[in-house]
């Protein structure tokens, strides 16, 4: 049974569907449409970036995050290289932990 253009309604009616131009030009053209709640959703994301910026900037002065003990800090004379480890290593159980506290 093809849809094109036509509604079979329940009592085996067929009545003609009602669309937009614009809708029926997108779909032939393969267009795609800005979803309505874009705009809500990215003003969302920047809230908890600033939240995120935040939360950093105050819990890193108590937790020392890449200054914790078996941090990779390697100095030379012709620069200097710093790898925190252990620090990727407690961020990375923390999120994990959140993650599944918050999928279930």
């Amino acid at each position: 049974m093809r849809k094109i253009g036509k509604k079979i309604t329940e009592n085996g009616e067929k009545r003609r569907e009602n669309h937009d131009v614009r809708d029926i030009i997108n779909r032939v053209k393969g267009v795609r449409t800005v979803p309505d709640n874009l705009g809500k959703l990215l003003i969302q994301l920047g809230v908890m970036l600033v939240l995120l910026g935040i939360v950093i900037t105050v819990f890193g002065k108590i937790f020392p995050f890449g200054r914790m003990p078996g941090d990779i800090n390697i100095k030379g004379s012709g620069g200097s290289f710093h790898f925190p480890i252990v620090s990727c290593i407690v961020i990375s159980v923390i999120l994990s932990v959140l993650a599944h506290i918050f999928h279930r």
